[in-house]
């Protein structure tokens, strides 16, 4: 696997999960850092412009689209100041209501040109019965 040659057109990036900087086209796998069970994620857009709509407020931020839901939710969190209980049992959704795996990219939502996001905090919701 380290023979392998890193190649992709011009409008698509290569990252390593949760990091910013693209891998270089053109490079063994071995020079790039990339190991057994890491995960790349290629996109054309290589920064998501995300906006997160919480009790009436809005807040805003640019992550890599190699970023996981949970470190979107986690900023969330802290942004809109929601601690302990308050904190607890919140989920991210898009705007139809579908939840976003913990585990997703969040690049994986989005597409160029745009490369924005919109989402809602919610509490998940338990049906009983």
């Amino acid at each position: 696997p380290a023979e392998i040659i890193l190649a992709a057109g011009n409008d698509i990036v290569i990252l390593l999960e949760e990091d910013e900087n693209p891998i270089p086209f053109d490079r063994r796998i071995a020079e790039c850092g990339i190991k057994h069970r890491h995960h790349i994620h290629c996109h054309s857009c290589r920064h998501v412009r995300v906006f997160v709509s919480y009790n009436g407020a809005q807040k805003e931020k640019r992550f890599s689209s190699a970023n996981l839901v949970k470190g979107v939710l986690k900023w969330a969190l802290y942004t809109f100041d929601l601690k302990g209980v308050d904190a607890e049992n919140k989920i991210l959704r898009l705007g139809d209501g579908i939840e976003l795996p913990l585990d997703a990219h969040i690049g994986s939502y989005t597409k160029s040109p745009d490369c924005e996001l919109k989402l809602l905090l919610t509490p998940i919701v338990r049906v009983q019965g």
